[in-house]
């Protein structure tokens, strides 16, 4: 399983594209599947900054992601997330 560190909005809309395109789907096939609309995930994927944050998960974890953060006791609020595929856990 590779953990990757997710440091901006860039680094999410990658895996999602990847992902998407591992599974074959297309952004407009991805995006009703996830119940956002096409501009919605193409700017997802291209890594839009002001992307809520609610829909960008649902669609993530439609394509198979799953988001963890790491922490330790009294560790800062930004500790590090990172993304995997649910089929490398």
């Amino acid at each position: 399983m590779n953990l990757l560190p997710l440091t901006n909005p860039a680094t999410l809309g990658d895996a999602c594209r990847r992902r998407r395109k591992i599974l074959g789907l297309t952004l407009q096939d991805a995006a009703g599947a996830a119940g956002v609309n096409y501009r919605f995930a193409s700017e997802l994927e291209r890594g839009k900054e002001t992307c809520v944050l609610g829909k960008s998960l649902k669609y993530a974890q439609m394509l198979g992601l799953e988001l963890y953060y790491a922490s330790d006791e009294g560790a800062p609020p930004q500790a590090p997330v990172s993304v995997t595929n649910r089929s490398e856990r």
